[in-house]
């Protein structure tokens, strides 16, 4: 009984062409059906289930025609990217799968980058990391130039301007790309920058109109009305809010400092949730008073439907040891609001308590391994201990 040969798989990298002699053997085979008993959708589904474990998806890729179409879906839709890929046919096949580019610090320079950027058909998200820029108008000549961008996430980018001259009113004509997803850490969130975003008609069509999910990552005290008057701005289309505090550094030699008087929150958004780091500088107390003062001193309807507040005790350095009593006030008085006549649409509350760890002991239990559901006025409570 003769063994069918298995076909040499088809190199993704490789710039030669099959000998002419050969080409057509090598396709006829590539494309030969090697399991004929199982349907498409399955190997599909199949393929579709590996899609987070990359070593996988690589080893499939080689095993023949049928699985190596599926796996460049999800080996290509993530990639980072450091200098400017060739032209090569075997590159520019694998083009259309990238979905997702992420840039850091010791990529090439951005301007080299751009014609690259501008030429992936279905680019729709956008990672930069450590990343600097001379102006924030030169991010957003970037953001312009990738008209089918959808989400950005900026983690640290630096700006050498610190003064912000306005360009000339754009072409409100021309294609330009709508932001529906923003994440932001470490990068520059001050109030001239939010004012022109929100002024701008043609700045606040791509990156306010359309804006869904909003994540701000310790920001700055001092960047909290700015956060409020832009989460105002985009209140017709917000759906998710995400906002994680704890005291940083305004400016390489000095701390942060909470508002005298912070702005109102608004509460227009139906998923919200807060993370805030215990310390004994004592923001998380200031930040459930500014949640509370929020819910209470609403001018418009509170349309929030899920809250889920994360709370993160202190680590051994900081020299005080979480204390659940300090909060229960403020709990309660939480609780009396969500549970009020004004909270029509409230639908549920998550409370998580996180602990931080030391190198030693660098481990998370499962949410469901600790979690307790409640009973009480809400038609979902959960109480979470994470580990």
């Amino acid at each position: 009984m003769t063994r069918e040969p298995v076909p040499e798989p088809l190199s993704m990298l490789s710039s030669k062409p099959p000998l002419p002699d050969i080409k057509d053997s090598v396709q006829a085979t590539a494309t030969k059906p090697h399991f004929p008993n199982i349907p498409p959708e399955l190997i599909d589904e199949i393929i579709d289930y590996l899609w987070d474990n990359k070593d996988a998806l690589f080893a499939c890729s080689f095993v023949c025609r049928l699985f190596y179409i599926r796996t460049r879906v999800h080996l290509f839709h993530n990639i980072e990217l450091k200098h400017t890929p060739d032209d090569e046919p075997s590159s520019q096949k694998v083009l259309p799968y990238i979905k997702k580019i992420t840039i850091r610090w010791d990529s090439d320079n951005i301007p080299s980058l751009t014609p690259f950027l501008s030429s992936l058909p279905n680019l729709t998200a956008l990672h930069l990391v450590m990343i600097d820029f001379f102006n924030p108008w030169s991010l957003h000549h970037l953001v312009c130039q990738l008209r089918g961008l959808t989400s950005i996430d900026l983690r640290h980018i630096q700006f050498h301007g610190t003064v912000l001259v306005e360009p000339t009113t754009m072409n409100l004509d021309e294609p330009s790309p709508r932001i529906n997803k923003i994440s932001i850490y470490g990068t520059s969130f001050h109030a001239s920058v939010v004012e022109l975003l929100i002024r701008r008609r043609e700045l606040r069509a791509i990156y306010v109109d359309s804006l869904r999910e909003l994540c701000i990552k310790y920001p700055p005290g001092e960047y909290l009305s700015s956060i409020c008057a832009f989460v105002h701005a985009a209140s017709r289309s917000l759906k998710s809010l995400d906002i994680r505090i704890r005291r940083v550094r305004s400016s390489i030699n000095t701390l942060s400092s909470w508002p005298a008087q912070p702005d109102l929150l608004p509460l227009t958004m139906p998923t919200l949730q807060i993370e805030v780091q215990c310390s004994r500088y004592g923001w998380h107390a200031r930040v459930m008073t500014w949640l509370i003062d929020s819910l209470n001193g609403a001018n418009g309807p509170i349309m929030m439907e899920t809250l889920t507040l994360v709370v993160v005790s202190p680590g051994f350095h900081d020299g005080m040891s979480i204390k659940l009593e300090d909060l229960a006030i403020q709990f309660s008085m939480l609780d009396e609001i969500l549970t009020g006549p004004d909270m029509k649409v409230f639908r549920r509350l998550k409370v998580l308590f996180k602990r931080i760890l030391g190198k030693s002991e660098r481990r998370l239990i499962p949410e469901g391994r600790d979690e307790m559901k409640t009973d009480n006025r809400f038609s979902d409570f959960y109480l979470a201990l994470l580990y």
